[in-house]
């Protein structure tokens, strides 16, 4: 079930876009998302965390479904019965059959387009993007990283094929996003017991799609913002590649129009400037964590040959 606390800061996402879109807060926003952070308020107890019974039988049915043959003509109680079990902690289950069965689906074109619209309500729905995420560390990250995989496929295969997506369902589908970036604590990149939970890699790579989708400029400087706050925010180790795809999301970004380079400017500048502030006297294991994930940014950064010269020239001569 959907805590109020889910739904404020999602309606305080969308109107901050709102007022954002207009002109407001043009030179603040990487401050009014630290202000909607602030106010979240994080559970000390985790709730037990409920995903479908792996039976033998439902072992059976999911590996059968995992078919080549099968797969050809999937049908949508088939890909019911499998979205039960994006969250079990049988990294074999969950990635080898169900995950890849889904998302093979999806890049080979066998979903109809119903089936393509439960799955993205299935993906959106809150109970499952959002699924125990203002809780201590649990294994329904499971699910919010299988989601996120689930909609890097279809975002990548609309725009090659399906075109399902209306404008109207990326801006959805970003102020979610946003609304994650802002919530996320688990990025922990790899479990050995449970396998690759990137989730923070995840919202980088759908973050690029709807990047060149045809959505207002405004969308995408709101988005990319927040993904850039939530990296440097993030006050746990960072090391399973996260700031390569970032680098990467800010050159391409950055080289799109002068206006989206101008930005990404003026955020690490404001970025920087906190940095400052906080360096000398903060002494907490979080932030040196901030410290050493901003430096493998700004690292992955220098080593860009198209990274453009307003970019490099603020790193070395103000945040190096």
């Amino acid at each position: 079930m959907t805590s109020s606390q889910l739904v404020e800061v999602e309606q305080n996402v969308s109107n901050l876009f709102k007022r954002f879109e207009t002109g407001d807060f043009y030179n603040t926003l990487y401050q009014q998302f630290h202000k909607i952070k602030e106010q979240v308020n994080y559970q000390k107890r985790r709730r037990p965390v409920q995903v479908a019974e792996l039976t033998d039988d439902n072992k059976e049915r999911i590996k059968f479904l995992a078919q080549e043959k099968n797969i050809q003509s999937p049908k949508i109680d088939d890909l019911k019965f499998l979205s039960q079990f994006i969250g079990v902690t049988d990294v074999e289950i969950r990635e080898k059959y169900v995950l890849k069965t889904i998302v093979e689906c999806i890049k080979k074109h066998y979903y109809s387009e119903n089936q393509l619209i439960w799955l993205k309500d299935f993906i959106l729905n809150p109970d499952n993007l959002y699924a125990h995420i203002l809780e201590p560390k649990n294994n329904a990250v499971l699910v919010r990283s299988s989601v996120l995989l689930i909609l890097n496929a279809l975002l990548v295969e609309d725009e090659k094929f399906y075109n399902l997506l209306s404008p109207q369902d990326y801006q959805k589908i970003a102020l979610k996003l946003v609304t994650y970036s802002l919530l996320e604590q688990d990025y922990q990149g790899y479990n050995p017991k449970m396998g690759w939970i990137q989730t923070y890699s995840l919202i980088v790579e759908a973050t690029k799609k709807i990047c060149e989708a045809p959505v207002h400029r405004a969308l995408k400087v709101y988005l990319v913002t927040a993904v850039l706050f939530a990296y440097l925010q993030t006050d746990v180790p960072l090391i399973f590649g996260e700031n390569q795809v970032l680098a990467e999301l800010v050159l391409t970004f950055s080289l799109r129009d002068n206006f989206y380079n101008h930005f990404i400017v003026m955020l690490l500048t404001q970025w920087n400037d906190q940095y400052k502030d906080d360096y000398s006297s903060n002494e907490q294991l979080g932030f040196w964590h901030q410290v050493y994930n901003s430096e493998r940014l700004i690292d992955s950064l220098l080593v860009l040959e198209d990274l453009p010269e307003s970019i490099s020239n603020l790193i070395r001569n103000e945040i190096k």
